[in-house]
């Protein structure tokens, strides 16, 4: 084959590997990564929920009546953790990376919240 036809194949071909490569996915905890719902169940102590990734980790957290629950923030940029209407008691500071908040929760429900600086990021405590 002519030097000049094997130039643009190859081209093509390096272009072609380096999109299939980007669509690969990651397993990095940016913004923009979208991760599956995850669901954790608690029984006793005082669980955590993690503020990392723009993300709250577990997405849902399961507990019990009368037990606490810990936000730990692990971003460098801050965060708070805010409820919705039925959650109003959930009201952080705002929070930088080593901070952490603790909440009771009493009372059976579904108890949502978001951090209002960056209010993509939703995740609930079910309460049974």
């Amino acid at each position: 084959m002519p030097r000049a036809r094997r130039v643009p194949l190859l081209a093509a071909g390096l272009v072609l590997s380096m999109a299939l490569a980007a669509c690969g996915g990651s397993s990095g905890g940016d913004a923009a990564t979208v991760q599956p719902e995850s669901t954790v169940t608690a029984t006793s102590g005082t669980p955590v929920v993690t503020i990392q990734g723009f993300a709250f980790k577990p997405k849902v957290l399961v507990i019990k009546p009368g037990m606490k629950v810990k936000f730990v923030q692990e971003d460098t940029v801050p965060h708070d953790v805010v409820g919705a209407a039925n959650s109003a008691f959930i009201h952080s500071p705002v929070l930088k990376k080593g901070q952490s908040y603790t909440v009771t929760f009493s009372k059976p429900g579904t108890y949502s919240y978001i951090c209002t600086i960056h209010p993509y990021m939703q995740a609930k405590v079910i309460v049974q």
